[in-house]
């Protein structure tokens, strides 16, 4: 029994900033189906268009065969990616949409099929995503490109809303694959990528793919870009391992990290807010305290200094003669000293 070993799809935006993301990927291991579409950046609303494509290639046949067939597969998805459109769209949108006819997308799909012990699989492509099949490490075939010129800037694709005389074909091929091959399912810009990697006598390191992590994969994308070494667009790739086990690994997707953030950048952020949040605490506590203890003192020299200068001054006696209204009683519950109640005035009821 074959088994479908550490299935990834590791995805980068276009852009650094901003989470704008036009290319899809979809999976369905259970059916063995996979597929990988590329977004028309130029068209409109091509990212819903791409994600309704590979979602619904996963789902079921594609009457790839038939190019009537074909044209009716597309009618319902078409539906679908109207019924997505904002209600408000801008003057800008609309005349878009009028010119572009909507999103368009590159296409391609894979399936598998196990027949006594052989495993046939059956590709199909509208455009310029690649499929790859690499064996112990080297590539054995690649669909529909065969080297890094075929990449051009404005390959064939799907488009979202019905066209005149519509007739689509899609290329086809088809091969066995062994236990332990690599698949790699690739839109256009990291597949040129891999195709340049080996017609300079480079191995594509497919253990990277299956062991980074967010981090890494931001970093790597990053460093290709900043080098001048792969186009700067969506960049996704579906990868998995057959095996020879009883169940198939739980399928991981790599997000980059928060994008426009270098990794130093994201871990000073971190460590600012840390940092700032303990300080004013610290703070808080220090000037507290340090109110506290003046204030104290403040109020016990005060107090000193109003009893000293009543034990200079002595009432004079009283006689029997003397009205009794001079003479002062307390009272119970009367005023505190006037220094304590100037305090409590400036710094409310605390414990001074």
């Amino acid at each position: 029994m074959t088994s479908i070993d550490t299935l990834r799809v590791l995805w980068h935006p276009k852009d650094d900033v901003g989470s704008y993301y036009e290319d899809a990927a979809a999976h369905d291991i259970s059916s063995r189906r996979f597929a990988v579409a590329d977004g028309v950046s130029s068209a409109i609303f091509s990212n819903t268009w791409a994600k309704l494509l590979v979602e619904s290639s996963v789902a079921g046949d594609v009457p790839v065969d038939d190019p009537d067939a074909f044209v009716q597969w597309l009618a319902p998805l078409r539906r679908k990616w109207k019924d997505t459109l904002p209600s408000d769209m801008s003057p800008w949108m609309i005349r878009k949409l009028q010119e572009t006819g909507g999103g368009h997308a590159t296409l391609l799909g894979l399936s598998l099929l196990e027949d006594n012990g052989v495993i046939f699989y059956q590709a199909y492509s509208i455009g310029d995503c690649c499929l790859f099949v690499f064996r112990d490490g080297q590539l054995n075939t690649s669909f529909p490109a065969n080297d890094s010129a075929y990449f051009g800037i404005n390959p064939k694709s799907l488009p979202s809303s019905r066209m005149p005389r519509e007739n689509y074909t899609p290329e086809q091929f088809s091969g066995t694959l062994n236990i332990g091959d690599t698949v790699v399912l690739a839109t256009d810009a990291i597949a040129c990528w891999m195709f340049s990697q080996m017609e300079a006598g480079k191995e594509v390191d497919l253990a990277f793919f299956n062991q980074a992590d967010s981090l890494d994969w931001t970093e790597f994308v990053s460093a290709l870009r900043d080098e001048d070494q792969i186009r700067v667009d969506d960049t996704t790739i579906l990868i998995f391992r057959l095996g020879e086990g009883q169940e198939d690994s739980d399928p991981v997707e790599i997000e980059p990290i928060v994008a426009g953030e270098t990794v130093d950048e994201a871990v000073d952020e971190v460590v600012d807010e840390v940092v700032d949040e303990v300080v004013d605490e610290v703070v808080d506590e220090v000037v507290d305290e340090v109110v506290d203890e003046v204030v104290d003192e403040v109020v016990d020299e005060g107090d000193s200094k109003i009893e000293t200068e009543s034990d200079a001054a002595p009432d004079p006696p009283v006689t029997g003669e003397e009205d009794d209204s001079q003479v002062q009683q307390p009272s119970a519950g009367a005023e505190p000293g006037l220094f304590r109640r100037v305090v409590r005035k400036l710094f409310g009821k605390r414990r001074y």
